[in-house]
């Protein structure tokens, strides 16, 4: 449980319970595991703002009970509960080659959005489903796994302009679904060099919305590709032995940007881009106790670019270097 109090003089409670229980099966030597689960989720919210009469001074504010009846106060109580079902299964083909199915669903609350009068606080809900491999072979050198997702997410809330008072509110959307497929692999032909890498393949759009317009679109802000490699040379003898050197790009390709709430079909393209590191470190012991050093010079063209929403534009060409002894 948590409380939260404002110099807006509000009081916000959220109390969050969960509970799971699960299963699992096996038939054929082990070559076949089956796995079921429940869990329940309760989450409770109690909001109370003061909307008028309220002391000036945080001092003051604070000597009063949000129940005294001289200092009205406006209150949300929100409660939800949900069964979420969990199901799965696996297939061993051979020792180091397995096929797994997964299904499940969720559940996260929508607290303290400002809706139009009247309208129910619904909480967001998810459904989805990913088929894929989990392979390691080649006596190791080759580890990965590769999927098939879809994952249906609805009344994710979005903000809404109302085109007579100007006032912005937040409005619970339809149906979005991403789906596609990714790859992740580690790679080691030979002792002295790993290869690490992945992509995503990302289709990710409104299904049906309260809006219209935006049927069929993308989401915003949400890369159709993406894929990295880091490559590492590890140096396994001579006076470099401990020392390793690396190089690795970052691939995403463009995204939608919305540039005004809630409308569909005003919008821009934020570019794609790719962005290179250079990585350097050295392992070593130094009077019986484990030391590393490390240095990574990131984004080494000075790339310009915006990796998503929240973080604004990325790093520019920049260098850390750490030390780390172990006692």
């Amino acid at each position: 449980m948590s409380v939260y109090n404002s110099l807006q003089f509000n009081e916000e409670i959220n109390v969050v319970k969960a509970y799971y229980m699960s299963t699992q099966w096996e038939f054929f030597q082990r070559r076949l595991m089956v796995m079921g689960g429940l869990r329940y989720d309760e989450f409770i919210n109690r909001n109370r703002q003061r909307t008028r009469n309220a002391p000036a001074s945080a001092a003051a504010r604070a000597e009063h009970d949000f129940l005294d009846p001289m200092f009205p106060a406006d209150f949300r109580f929100n409660r939800i509960t949900k069964v979420s079902p969990q199901l799965g299964a696996s297939w061993r083909f051979f020792d180091g080659l397995n096929m797994y199915a997964m299904y499940s669903e969720g559940v996260f609350p929508n607290n303290n959005l400002t809706l139009r009068p009247g309208v129910e606080i619904k909480p967001q809900t998810s459904e989805g489903f990913d088929v894929g491999l989990k392979y390691q072979l080649w006596d190791g050198r080759i580890n990965g796994s590769m999927a098939v997702f879809r994952v249906d997410r609805a009344n994710l809330p979005r903000p809404v302009t109302d085109p007579d008072t100007g006032q912005t509110f937040q409005e619970l959307g339809g149906l979005h679904r991403s789906e596609g497929f990714e790859i992740d692999f580690v790679l080691s032909p030979i002792a002295a060099v790993q290869v690490f890498g992945g992509y995503t393949y990302l289709n990710a759009k409104y299904l049906e919305d309260t809006d219209p317009r935006n049927d069929g679109t993308r989401l915003a802000y949400v890369p159709t590709h993406r894929f990295s490699v880091l490559t590492k040379y590890l140096f396994q003898e001579g006076i470099l032995e401990g020392a390793f050197i690396g190089a690795g790009f970052v691939y995403q390709s463009d995204t939608r940007g919305v540039d005004a709430p809630g409308e569909a079909n005003v919008n821009f393209t934020i570019p794609g881009y790719t962005k290179w590191d250079l990585i350097a470190g050295y392992r070593t012991t130094l009077f019986g106790y484990d030391l590393s050093l490390s240095a990574k010079l990131e984004n080494v063209f000075d790339k310009t670019y915006v990796p998503n929403r929240l973080q604004g534009y990325g790093t520019p060409r920049s260098l850390m270097v750490s030390a780390r002894i172990e006692f």
